[in-house]
C-alpha cells in the first residue's frame, strides 16, 4: 500500500484495504492466503473453526464493499475452501500446493475450486503440457515465491494468471 497511497500511510485491517479497494474504480484483485496455522496458534484446539470465522469475515466484508469478483483466497485446507465456496458469489478459491501438481489439479476438479497456487520456485518446474491440461480442465493457476528476475520470465512463458512476486521492480 505504501507504493499507492504514500510510505506514511498504513492501512492495517482487511476492512481497511477493502474499504480503499472499493473508493478506487480500478480492477485491482486481492489475494488471501490463508493459513491453518500461525505461531502462536498451537494452542488453539478449534483450527477449523478458526477458519470457518476467518471464511464469514471475508465473505461479509467482500458483501459489504461488493468485492466478490476482486477477491481471491488460497489456502492449503480444503475446509476452509469449501466454506468460502459454499456461502460466497463470485470470491475464485485456490488450492495451494507445494509441488503435486497432479495432486492438486484432481482436487480442485473435485471440488469445483477455482484454480492453483502453485509453488514455483520449489522443484518441481511446471511445462507447457501441464498448463494446456490445467486450461482444457477450465482451471486457473497463480505462481507464488517467483523473485527472481530468470524465474519471472521463465514463469511468464508458461501464461500464469497471476504471479505473486517480492520483485515490484520487475514489474514496473
Amino acid at each position: 500500500m505504501a507504493i499507492c497511497r504514500g510510505s506514511d500511510e498504513h492501512l492495517s485491517t482487511l476492512e481497511e484495504i477493502f474499504s480503499f479497494m472499493a473508493s478506487n474504480s480500478d480492477s485491482s484483485v486481492i489475494n488471501l492466503d490463508v493459513k491453518a496455522w500461525t505461531p502462536c496458534a498451537a494452542t488453539i484446539s478449534d483450527i477449523i473453526g478458526m477458519l470457518n470465522l476467518i471464511a464469514d469475515h471475508i465473505i461479509e466484508l467482500t458483501e459489504k464493499f461488493n468485492l466478490q469478483s476482486r477477491v481471491m483466497v488460497e489456502s492449503e485446507t480444503a475446509t476452509f475452501l469449501n466454506r468460502i465456496q459454499a456461502k460466497s458469489n463470485g470470491i475464485e478459491c485456490y488450492l495451494a500446493s507445494f509441488g503435486d501438481f497432479d495432486r492438486a489439479l484432481q482436487r480442485c476438479l473435485e471440488a469445483g475450486y477455482t484454480g492453483i497456487s502453485y509453488d514455483y520456485s520449489g522443484g518441481n518446474k511446471l511445462t507447457t503440457d501441464h498448463m494446456k491440461l490445467l486450461r482444457k480442465k477450465g482451471l486457473k493457476i497463480q505462481f507464488w515465491t517467483v523473485n527472481d528476475t530468470n524465474l519471472i520470465k521463465e514463469a511468464l512463458l508458461l501464461h500464469p494468471d497471476f504471479i505473486q512476486s517480492d520483485n515490484l521492480d520487475f514489474f514496473e
